[in-house]
């Protein structure tokens, strides 16, 4: 079967599921885990909507990678965003959603509850979450999202992987693309080249299984 896919989405699933050492090997990630490796990708998972100030939902990743090296939190775009000297501007939710998930992962590495209620419950972390994001609540027990977020946190790696932002840039041949966010600088740009089935006028349809 022929499997052929157009867009950010397919993009993302295509170069991380057939490409991953490719997209993280080269610089500026320079990882140099292999398939041979114990290597983990979460493909769009969600923990809610994007969620207003006064919701615990904080949407969806493009991806997640994990190696022994570091956890990758991924946003991925295509050419022909909007690129301001050479800066991409992400929207506000994206930005939070990785302050969220980060300030979450640290505290989860250092205390390793058991579950979700644990964490919840303990040393003040719902309340210290409130005061870090300007009255959000922490995602309560007993919901799909605190389920999502217990088994993904559980999934990866410990200390000795840090958590890093990044932004997965798909470009055309010929394209320059953005060298940082604007408004995150803590995300690191991957360029990454794709070549259409459809190039003429502008098509971007891409072969789903190209090596």
């Amino acid at each position: 079967m022929r499997v052929l896919g157009y867009g950010e989405d397919a993009l993302t699933y295509w170069a991380l599921s057939r490409h991953l050492p490719a997209v993280i090997g080269q610089p500026p990630l320079s990882d140099d885990s292999t398939e041979n490796d114990n290597l983990l990708l979460i493909y769009k998972p969600s923990f809610g909507r994007a969620g207003g100030q006064g919701s615990a939902q904080f949407g969806e990743f493009d991806a997640i990678v994990a190696t022994t090296r570091a956890v990758y939190l991924i946003e991925s775009k295509w050419t022909g965003e909007p690129i301001i000297n050479r800066q991409v501007i992400l929207a506000g939710r994206q930005i939070l959603r990785h302050q969220v998930f980060r300030w979450i992962r640290d505290r989860w590495l250092e205390e390793v509850p058991g579950n979700w209620e644990q964490f919840y419950n303990g040393n003040r972390n719902a309340r210290d979450f409130a005061e870090r994001f300007a009255g959000k609540p922490l995602v309560q027990p007993g919901r799909r999202v605190a389920s999502n977020l217990q088994y993904v946190l559980q999934q990866l790696p410990g200390r000795s992987a840090p958590t890093k932002d990044v932004l997965l840039y798909f470009r055309l041949e010929g394209d320059i693309p953005p060298e940082g966010v604007a408004n995150g600088p803590t995300f690191v740009v991957v360029p990454f080249l794709f070549h259409p089935v459809n190039p003429e006028h502008g098509g971007r349809i891409i072969d789903m299984q190209a090596r």
